[in-house]
């Protein structure tokens, strides 16, 4: 039986942004509730939501800050990512 298409994009994750979709769902579950001023910002440094994260999660904090990295190049090229 082949592999299916949901452990196949967590395989390209992996290898493109060094972290899968359970670290994807952990830095978002994690911060989606995170109160923000009033233009709906907050400044965190890099290592909050890796630590908080990781403490939800129990996922290893090396695939954590891949996916910030990850989320921070999506958000500034948003539309320019090449399709595979």
């Amino acid at each position: 039986m082949g592999t299916s298409e949901l452990a196949k994009a967590d395989q390209l994750l992996l290898e493109q942004w060094g972290c899968d979709l359970d670290a994807i769902g952990a830095v978002l579950a994690t911060v989606i509730n995170w109160p923000t001023g009033e233009i709906g910002t907050v400044t965190v440094t890099r290592e909050d939501p890796v630590a908080e994260s990781a403490a939800w999660s129990g996922l290893p904090t090396d695939q954590l800050p891949a996916r910030l990295d990850a989320g921070q190049t999506a958000r500034d090229t948003a539309g320019t990512a090449p399709r595979r």
